[in-house]
């Protein structure tokens, strides 16, 4: 979390610090405070955050699934609410390269949602 924020060699940087996601100044000072908001990590479960433009604090930060995890890339560009409308265009014959514009993500995150690969 810190070195993706704050390490500019980190090769994850430009999607976290570089894009001004900060650590909370309370968790920066210590490994404990945030070991005492967030708690053990549950097994098969990592940090992620809510809000994905969002700080690392506890207010935006939970244990994820690997399935909440991808719902939350910026990569995605999806939100739930789109989902059901997705599904119905492509169930109506609207092709994948329409919607992937319509909805400003790539050809596969369509594909995956109308599959139920994604957003279950």
């Amino acid at each position: 979390m810190k070195r993706k924020c704050y390490k500019s060699t980190c090769h994850s940087f430009a999607r976290y610090g570089g894009r001004g996601i900060k650590v909370c100044e309370r968790w920066i000072a210590s490994f404990n405070n945030f070991y005492v908001d967030m708690g053990e990590r549950p097994e098969g479960r990592t940090l992620g955050r809510i809000d994905n433009d969002g700080h690392y604090e506890p207010i935006n930060c939970r244990w994820e699934t690997p399935s909440q995890q991808t719902q939350n890339r910026s990569t995605t560009k999806l939100k739930l609410e789109y989902v059901e409308e997705i599904r119905e265009l492509r169930a109506r014959g609207m092709k994948l390269n329409i919607l992937s514009d319509l909805f400003n993500t790539s050809m596969t995150n369509i594909s995956d949602v109308c599959d139920f690969n994604t957003w279950k």
